[in-house]
């Protein structure tokens, strides 16, 4: 059996997208797990074929972005040193080491086989997001020249969507790697429940992100319609133009998935901050939505979950700037026959939403080859 050492970085120990790949890859696998821990007190230790390696560090999330980035040297030197310590094949890489993001990839490569790359993200636009103005063009393009040395020392890579992998294809990337497509799959599903057992409700999922500006309109007609607006994943709404949004609190993920089955609908919207992450993301709330068997509506202006929506039928596409049209959208497609289609189509489907067995020996197999 060969070893894989996953590099989580600064993704907590149970985050989604990364420890799915850990328990994955542990049933062919044994795996070494780098993680991030707030706990000074927390352990390296095995079980179930997986070595967890907990690595602390004190977040100070309202530090300027270079004193965040000054102070990561020392979790990637202890990273550095577990790269060199550990006995591995491959190496797999969640996110790449700030303060060494290309020497760390070319040490991976002394010390094992294969290297694969997963991008959660597009990192020129990602990484320091905070940064604004002039400031935030010189990072990009500083950026984009250390994401094209990264991806020239790796052998594999994984994409979060193909509308990323098609974007950095227009966009002078020399991209000749093997990859797969794994979007950010639901963990699991519910049955699909019939309209008559839903809530007049429509949900949004997670934290409300950036701001609504150019949703507020949209949201007050459909309360005034009658629909309860909620938030699954938040304890409270600062903006008080939002406060007919009801915060529902934080969820385990299986209570999530069954509160959002009761709804009528999720919205899925926001204010675009990172173009590229943002208009081709493919974020775990589209799945967990289809997965929970709830319908979707979904601004017009993210092109890859409007690709997915429309090949799949299973959601209401909308332009955010035409309220009118919007409600009217909503309203014919919330009669009994119209949202049985819907329903329809998120049964036949729900299947390709789910992190399964079959998506799973995917990755197992593009490890492998």
């Amino acid at each position: 059996m060969k070893d894989i050492l996953i590099i989580g970085y600064m993704h907590p120990k149970y985050d989604k997208r990364t420890y799915r790949t850990v328990s994955t890859l542990s049933q062919e696998y044994k795996i070494y797990y780098q993680y991030w821990t707030n706990d000074e007190k927390e352990i390296e230790y095995e079980e179930n074929n997986i070595v967890y390696i907990p690595v602390y560090y004190k977040k100070n999330i309202q530090a300027h972005p270079f004193i965040k980035l000054k102070n990561r040297k020392n979790i990637d030197l202890k990273i550095i040193e577990i790269m060199k310590r550990k006995k591995y094949d491959t190496i797999y890489f969640h996110h790449f080491l700030a303060r060494f993001p290309v020497k760390s990839f070319k040490i991976a490569k002394k010390q094992c086989n294969q290297i694969v790359y997963d991008l959660h993200e597009y990192h020129p636009e990602n990484f320091l997001s905070a940064m604004k103005g002039i400031k935030r063009k010189m990072k990009i393009s500083i950026m984009t020249k250390i994401f094209k040395k990264q991806l020239n020392i790796v052998d594999k890579v994984i994409y979060v969507s193909q509308g990323i992998k098609d974007y950095m294809d227009n966009n002078n990337y020399d991209l000749k790697h093997p990859y797969i497509i794994v979007p950010n799959y639901a963990i699991s599903s519910l049955k699909v429940k019939k309209i008559e057992e839903r809530d007049k409700r429509i949900a949004f999922l997670g934290k409300v992100p950036r701001d609504l500006d150019e949703e507020k309109e949209i949201l007050k007609r459909l309360n005034n319609l009658g629909y309860e607006i909620a938030l699954i994943g938040i304890d409270e709404i600062k903006d008080k133009a939002l406060s007919f949004i009801k915060p529902m609190g934080f969820l385990p993920y299986e209570k999530m998935l069954e509160e959002t089955s009761k709804c009528m609908f999720t919205f899925l919207s926001f204010g675009i901050v990172q173009p590229v992450n943002h208009i081709y993301c493919m974020p775990n709330k589209y799945f967990d939505s289809i997965g929970a068997g709830v319908p979707i509506i979904l601004a017009d202006k993210f092109i890859t979950m409007q690709n997915m929506t429309k090949k799949y039928k299973n959601g209401i596409i909308i332009n955010i700037n035409n309220p009118d049209e919007s409600i009217e959208k909503i309203k014919k497609l919330s009669t009994k026959e119209n949202y049985n289609e819907l329903l329809k189509n998120i049964e036949k489907y729900q299947n390709e939403f789910i992190w399964n067995q079959k998506q799973k020996q995917k990755l197992i197999d593009f490890i492998k080859k």
